[in-house]
């Protein structure tokens, strides 16, 4: 008899082979015999990056962290941008702090700019992640969307 562990490595082990051939691509027979002939007790699982709340502000009331890059915004690497807006966030918070009279209203101002941005990456790079992941062929280049942002305007 299993016990209350096993039993859950077995369950995480089922909802895997249920999701993965709901998807209609080449390789899932390949990943599903992979997945239905491996040991449940070696299967890792944990959320993806898109799970993970953000916001509603990205430091702290003291000042004392403030989040930036996949802190702030952990996202799929299927863009391949994530360095990019990791560097993004930062130039915004420099900018931040350039511009604003104290670290407290700079920060303040940091998030207000930033979560919104933050919110539409996580989206954009969820949903190319899912459409990938079904074979989709025509996938957003975001990298359009990333370099015609503008730091001072924020738009």
């Amino acid at each position: 008899m299993a016990n209350k562990g096993q039993s859950d490595l077995n369950e995480v082990k089922l909802a895997l082979l249920d999701k993965i051939s709901s998807l209609d691509t080449d390789t899932v027979k390949f990943a599903s015999d992979m997945i239905e002939a491996t040991d449940p007790e070696t299967i890792y699982a944990t959320r993806s990056k898109e799970a993970q709340n953000i916001g509603p502000y990205l430091a702290t009331n003291d000042g004392k962290v403030v989040l930036v890059g996949d802190a702030a915004h952990a996202m799929s690497g299927a863009y391949g941008q994530n360095p990019n807006f990791a560097l993004e966030g930062a130039a915004e918070l420099a900018t931040c702090i350039r511009n604003n009279g104290s670290i407290e209203s700079a920060l303040q101002k940091y998030s207000s700019m930033r979560v919104g941005r933050c919110f539409e990456m996580q989206k954009r790079s969820a949903e190319r992640a899912a459409k990938a992941m079904k074979g989709g062929k025509d996938l957003e280049d975001v990298s359009a969307w990333i370099h015609k942002w503008d730091i001072e305007k924020n738009e």
